[in-house]
């Protein structure tokens, strides 16, 4: 069994669990034939794959026998730490120019073009600290006349550069005839600031442009966009076509990372089976397999990254269970498992709504009592028809959901498969009236992995609080005392049964820890039938008796199944609840039961 599934770029050696292979091969073989020089970005969000994809272009490139390219390696952002933005452009330029000449076959030669590069830089140097002095901490206009040689002596520096560059380059490859040219890999331009990014492929673009040169880019086209807003401004149907053009003037190949092609469920049933989460046979099952990947699709997609994640936090949660049940009685059920992968996908997919379950885990008792108090936006007329008209929002829940996801624009892009994903965990429970139950208990072991800042009380758990000696014998020995009736108690449950002589009739006290409400019970389970008695028992109450403060609500699942309660917010330390508890439960019990006993008999 692993523990971990390590989240580090691919490298040749290992298998293609994604299904990515044509891709690489086409492009491998793209490379091969293209003119010179030109720039490829693989483009793709944050943890897509990108570094695995250029690991691979490298290998076969570069690293395999007679390899017809050198590489040169650039992680931008490890240039970058703890530098100025003017001092990492130096840096990255050092870095690259400093790979090439190591290849120089002349130590002598070498040593005469670092002395000149190093004048030029002093030069650059001036220019940075002009640069640093810009709005967004470099000025685009002043690169730009440094390297389109606008500012004095600039021309003819920049083409000393650009000249020292090429001797070197062709130095290199003079030495070793196997080799057609240099491909240089510029990684994790997505981690730094985006302006500085958008300066480095104008710095690239300018200096590098030069035969047998081959850039590939691992970066997101939505960096560009952030880092040409000092110089264009918020991006508008009016603007699109300057942020695309200067785009397609350092880029003349964007390859997008096929996340959509990848094939998650092999991922899946491999990581799944070295950390041991379900077993061998329980992935076989055709039908789980279906349910994981549907699961997976709705959530955190098919980022590598995420998965990886994904399969960390099973991996922890398993090792928890295994310490809290002892080895040999660690074996959850298949449908445990599968509710918790659920959950822990939408820890990591969904945040907002993964902490609305830990508040409230009965996701289908969301009403819009829950909707005030996350100030959710009411919905128009014409939402609420929309919205009827669709399968994933016509109920009251699920339209509370819409709108939790209106509070964020990931969210509100996502919202379909959110509430998919909730309907699919229902399915799967398949009991709505122990729904918040059984979600409650399984939020308690992926929580440890939570990203959430604790600036609030710590909340007892349901299995903190000693029910039986604290709650339920006080109320059950203050009840004895005015009428004689079987009480059960479950162990350690927040929750009481009070036995009736009527058939398809009982009463039961609630307690809600998470709202911090008391409830007092009666229900029937006969159907309209049975309801019609009940209500006619309850129009011969006196007007001001306790009862008529009660309020009816029908089943969720057992349509069959009426319910009258009386709510009352209330501390669980409240010396008063016992009194509360008893003195209602008397009352309701004394004035029902004789009717009952003549009625449902």
């Amino acid at each position: 069994m692993k523990s971990s599934i390590i989240d580090v770029p691919r490298k040749h050696t290992q298998d293609d669990l994604f299904g990515i292979q044509v891709y690489q091969n086409a492009l491998i073989k793209y490379i091969k034939l293209t003119d010179t020089p030109i720039t490829i970005a693989l483009q793709g969000e944050w943890g897509s794959g990108k570094t695995s994809l250029m690991n691979l272009l490298r290998y076969n490139l570069c690293d395999v026998d007679n390899a017809p390219y050198y590489p040169i390696w650039i992680n931008t952002w490890q240039y970058s730490l703890m530098k100025t933005p003017a001092q990492a452009i130096i840096s990255i330029l050092e870095g690259i120019i400093n790979q090439i000449g190591a290849l120089n076959p002349s130590e002598q030669k070498w040593e005469e073009s670092k002395k000149k590069i190093g004048g030029l830089f002093k030069k650059m140097a001036v220019v940075g600290t002009k640069m640093e002095a810009g709005a967004v901490g470099l000025d685009s206009d002043t690169v730009g006349e440094f390297f389109e040689g606008n500012s004095g002596g600039a021309s003819s520096d920049i083409m000393q550069l650009k000249e020292e560059i090429a001797k070197l380059i062709a130095d290199a490859l003079a030495k070793d005839a196997t080799k057609t040219g240099f491909t240089f890999y510029i990684d994790d331009l997505d981690r730094i600031d985006p302006p500085v990014a958008v300066e480095i492929l104008e710095l690239l673009k300018n200096i590098f442009d030069l035969e047998k040169c081959i850039f590939i880019l691992a970066i997101d086209y939505d960096v560009v966009i952030k880092g040409l807003k000092p110089k264009f401004g918020e991006l508008t149907d009016a603007n699109e076509r300057e942020f695309r053009s200067f785009f397609d003037k350092i880029i003349q190949l964007p390859f997008s990372m096929p996340v959509a092609s990848y094939n998650v469920d092999t991922f899946l049933v491999d990581a799944l089976g070295k950390i041991e989460f379900f077993t061998k046979e329980e992935l076989a099952d055709a039908a789980l397999a279906e349910r994981l990947s549907e699961i997976t699709r709705n959530s955190v997609g098919t980022n590598p990254r995420s998965l990886k994640r994904l399969t960390n936090t099973l991996a922890l949660i398993s090792i928890i269970y295994e310490e809290q049940r002892g080895e040999e009685n660690s074996a959850a059920s298949s449908l445990d498992k599968l509710i918790n992968y659920a959950l822990v996908c939408i820890q990591i997919a969904y945040p907002y709504i993964y902490n609305q379950l830990t508040e409230e885990p009965d996701f289908k008792a969301w009403n819009e009592k829950i909707a005030s108090k996350l100030k959710l936006r009411p919905l128009t007329e014409d939402e609420i028809e929309r919205l009827n008209s669709t399968e994933e929002f016509d109920e009251d829940w699920e339209k509370v959901v819409f709108r939790m996801c209106q509070k964020e624009t990931y969210l509100s892009n996502r919202v379909f498969s959110v509430s998919s994903l909730l309907n699919k965990i229902a399915e799967i429970v398949n009991n709505d009236e122990r729904l918040g139950e059984i979600i409650e208990a399984t939020l308690e072991m992926s929580a440890v992995t939570n990203l959430k800042a604790f600036d609030s009380p710590k909340k007892l758990k349901s299995s903190e609080i000693d029910w039986t000696g604290k709650f339920w014998m006080p109320v059950k020995e203050q009840i004895a005392s005015s009428l004689k009736t079987k009480m059960s108690i479950p162990n350690g449950k927040s929750y009481c049964l009070i036995h009736s002589c009527g058939q398809n009739f009982g009463y039961c006290m609630t307690y809600s820890v998470r709202n911090n409400i008391a409830a007092v019970i009666f229900e029937t389970y006969g159907g309209e039938v049975v309801k019609q008695k009940i209500e006619e028992i309850l129009a011969k109450a006196p007007a001001d008796h306790i009862i008529r403060q009660f309020t009816i609500g029908q089943g969720k699942k057992n349509k069959n199944k009426w319910g009258w309660a009386l709510e009352n917010q209330i501390d669980k330390f409240d010396p008063n609840i016992v009194n509360w508890y008893a003195e209602t439960f008397v009352a309701i019990y004394s004035f029902l039961e004789p009717e009952v006993a003549k009625s449902l008999n």
